[in-house]
């Protein structure tokens, strides 16, 4: 992981092609096993992995856990509404690259 990875500005997407066949799909699967970190550290490795799984041609599953509760927001949710919740006021935040809404993690295994 020799650089981080920037996000792509909002409305950008990478379109990729429909899978139409099984022969179609990558046929290395690499599993990576990390120490639990935190928010920015596990972000950043999510992305750095995804590029090199992209430049490789195969498919790439992580696991890692968190160091610190941190909650995580979809890649357009707004950040001025995660931070006036309640629930969550005072964690930790990072963005995912992903969509969704927001996730509280700590114990889990991601």
């Amino acid at each position: 992981m020799e650089k981080a990875l920037r996000r792509p500005a909002h409305g950008v997407h990478q379109r990729v092609a429909p899978v139409t066949s099984l022969h179609e799909l990558p046929r290395t699967l690499t599993v990576w096993w990390d120490d639990p970190a935190d928010g920015p550290v596990n972000m950043a490795a999510d992305e750095c992995l995804a590029a090199e799984a992209e430049r490789r041609g195969e498919m790439l599953l992580r696991f890692y856990r968190w160091s610190t509760t941190t909650v995580s927001l979809g890649g357009f949710q707004g950040i001025a509404e995660a931070r006036a919740a309640g629930s969550i006021r005072g964690l930790p935040l990072v963005r995912r690259p992903s969509g969704g809404g927001a996730i509280v993690h700590g114990s889990d295994l991601t």
